[in-house]
This record gives structure tokens, C-alpha cells and sequence, in this order.
């Protein structure tokens, strides 16, 4: 079942670039512009905040082949009694 979970996203890895103030996450390999990222706040610490949300996103398909990693190699409840409906929440929130 989690085999047919696997997104069809841009392929990993995924990278932070600050282009003239713009913090976009891009496709390695391809180059491709995935996303950019704003703050749509007059907080202070937007900055931060922005770029803590695109090192997130830029490492969003390694963490969620991870998750799938892990799932995969357990029964799918559990491993060494950690239950894993966390991790398969997730899977299902990126892949569905």
C-alpha cells in the first residue's frame, strides 16, 4: 500500500537560493523554481521565519522518502514500540 503513496513531485534534492532578496526553492538538478517563499507579516523576525519555511520546504522529499523508508522496513504500526500512524498521517497529507 505505501508504494502507491510515492508522489509524482520534482525529484530531490531541493535547494534554498536567495535570489535579490527572494528566498526560492529550487530543483538541484533541473534548476527549477518549486516555489517562493514570503512572510505575509509586518513581524520582525520575517526574515527567519522565511527562511526557516524554505529549508522545510527544500527538505520535504528527502524527509518524506524517510517516512516511507521507515514505514516500509515496520509492520506499518510499529518499530521498537514507536507507533508510526504520525509518520503514515503524514505520508498520506503529502500524497493524497
Amino acid at each position: 500500500m505505501i508504494e502507491q503513496l510515492i508522489p509524482q513531485h520534482t525529484p530531490a534534492p531541493w535547494r534554498v537560493r536567495n535570489e535579490f532578496g527572494r528566498l526560492l526553492v529550487i530543483a538541484t538538478v533541473s534548476e527549477l523554481e518549486i516555489a517562493e517563499v514570503k512572510w505575509l507579516s509586518d513581524c520582525e523576525d520575517e526574515g527567519d521565519t522565511e527562511e526557516a519555511n524554505a529549508k522545510l520546504f527544500a527538505a520535504a522529499p528527502e524527509l518524506l522518502a524517510a517516512l516511507v523508508d521507515i514505514v516500509k522496513a515496520s509492520d506499518g504500526v510499529s518499530v521498537e514500540g514507536i507507533d508510526l500512524s504520525n509518520a503514515c498521517a503524514a505520508i498520506a497529507k503529502a500524497t493524497q
